[in-house]
């Protein structure tokens, strides 16, 4: 009985020996990542990444992370094909002042929390960093002087909002809406409607 009993046990220390070192794998690759990246943004995400990745990680004991997610709402021209081609581009894309990256890193930031599932709240603090980058910024020859964030839930305003389907409501946002001082719209916000 007592050898049945510490077969058991050794057993079970394997297995979360096994586990840790998956999960240490995964959590280095994570930081390798955003090494590089701003260190605000890093910051603020990367916990938000072992968030998700250590719930989904273990409770599936995937061997492959996070590159097995798929990416809701991916478009085609998107340079990224899973979560960790999505976060390296997005820790990429954010250490950039250029215009069209900076849109880009949002958009990136939108499409990890839709696939994380996880709230606006969540990631508003990344968005303002990287909104932050947008303004002063020229578009045409008008500058950027106020950012407009979209909310899930929010009412669909095509004078401020672009979508690729039909509906009355945001049901996520995928940019944000750009303004100049007198109030023009600069740039509409791309979103998915319901």
């Amino acid at each position: 009985m007592d050898i049945l009993f510490l077969l058991f046990c050794l057993i079970q220390m394997v297995f979360v020996i096994y586990l840790l070192h998956l999960v240490y794998r995964e959590t280095s690759d994570c930081k390798k990542i955003f090494s590089v990246s701003n260190p605000l943004i890093s910051s603020k995400i990367v916990p938000l990444v072992y968030d998700f990745g250590y719930g989904q990680f273990l409770f599936n004991g995937d061997t492959e992370g996070f590159s097995k997610f798929q990416l809701i709402h991916r478009d085609f021209q998107d340079p990224y094909q899973d979560i960790k081609g999505l976060l390296k581009a997005l820790s990429q894309l954010s250490s950039t002042d250029d215009f069209s990256q900076i849109n880009q890193a949002i958009k990136s930031l939108y499409q990890f929390q839709i696939t994380a599932h996880l709230s606006s709240n969540d990631v508003k603090p990344i968005a303002e960093i990287l909104a932050n980058k947008l303004r002063s910024k020229l578009v045409g020859k008008r500058s950027v002087e106020k950012v407009e964030f979209v909310n899930s839930g929010q009412l669909f305003e095509s004078n401020k909002m672009s979508s690729s389907n039909y509906g009355s409501y945001v049901a996520n946002p995928l940019g944000v809406i750009l303004l100049d001082s007198d109030n023009y719209v600069l740039q509409k916000a791309f979103v998915i409607c319901k």
